[in-house]
């Protein structure tokens, strides 16, 4: 469970899968990724991928696609590339990443990460960041949530370019990174590996491409459900600002999300006690 402060400044209780839910005074209270809807509330439906750890790595690594395994075999043979997985991340670590996203986030006119929520997930001990280094120049970082009997790759982001070799070594690099993520977590007895989201839709052709991707490694696709309840007015109003932006096309939405996120940055740095306190439990 972690508790921060959103954008518009709103109180937040994020809980994952089965968690308990603390007793308290909050605008919203979220459960991701819950097995099954809870009847009275606004429950949202979830796909994603999961990849069995189960099995012996050599069979779960022939599951995969056979040219993410030649790009895999690819990237292991460049001397030049380092794997780095890091369980618990220093600030100067944390920062770092942050920074790439934002920069990625740009580049492909997404949402930048809220830092506060991220920073109150590696305050629970539970964020891994993961990243893989050429010529000590990092192309690919993963940041995600190791919690109970799942692994869940919260957000990837990639060295933006416009060079097509470049862009080619990144993607060998980014399927090794998972590869090697699925290693280590099989060796300390981590049965699942979880994408974190599967597009269901056919319009999004970015999403669609980002589907292709993460079923080269196999898996099965699921249906879980996050669960949202905003228990203020200021939390539905909010919704119904977000529902509202969520229509518009990609580049003017993510226009709208960077000055949500500039207007809740400008209140933090001139309110003498914007409260933004995290609490990791």
């Amino acid at each position: 469970m972690i508790i921060f402060r959103s954008r518009e400044k709103l109180r937040c209780q994020e809980l994952w899968f089965n968690e308990p839910e603390q007793a308290g005074k909050y605008d919203i209270v979220a459960r991701n990724q819950s097995i099954s809807p809870i009847p009275g509330k606004r429950n949202e439906e979830f796909h994603t991928l999961l990849i069995d750890l189960t099995p012996q790595p050599q069979k779960i690594l022939s599951s995969f696609d056979r040219n993410t395994r030649s790009q895999i075999r690819a990237a292991e043979a460049d001397e030049s590339v380092a794997v780095e997985i890091i369980e618990r991340a220093s600030a100067a670590q944390l920062a770092e990443f942050l920074n790439f996203y934002d920069d990625f986030s740009r580049s492909k006119s997404i949402w930048p990460i809220w830092a506060p929520r991220l920073r109150a997930l590696h305050e629970s001990d539970r964020l891994v960041l993961s990243r893989v280094i050429r010529d000590q120049e990092t192309l690919v970082w993963h940041a995600s949530l190791r919690t109970g009997d799942r692994f869940v790759v919260l957000y990837s982001a990639s060295l933006p370019t416009a060079d097509q070799s470049l862009r080619k070594v990144i993607g060998q690099a980014n399927r090794l990174l998972h590869w090697r993520e699925m290693l280590f977590l099989k060796d300390q007895g981590c049965p699942i590996y979880d994408f974190c989201g599967w597009y269901a839709g056919v319009e999004d052709k970015a999403l669609l491409l980002v589907n292709r991707f993460k079923e080269e490694f196999g898996g099965r696709k699921v249906v879980e459900y996050n669960i949202i309840e905003d228990r203020t007015l200021r939390a539905k109003f909010i919704r119904v600002l977000k529902i509202m932006i969520s229509k518009f096309p990609k580049e003017r939405k993510a226009r709208w999300q960077r000055l949500f996120h500039a207007a809740a940055l400008l209140y933090v740095a001139t309110n003498r006690n914007p409260d933004f306190t995290l609490l990791s439990l």
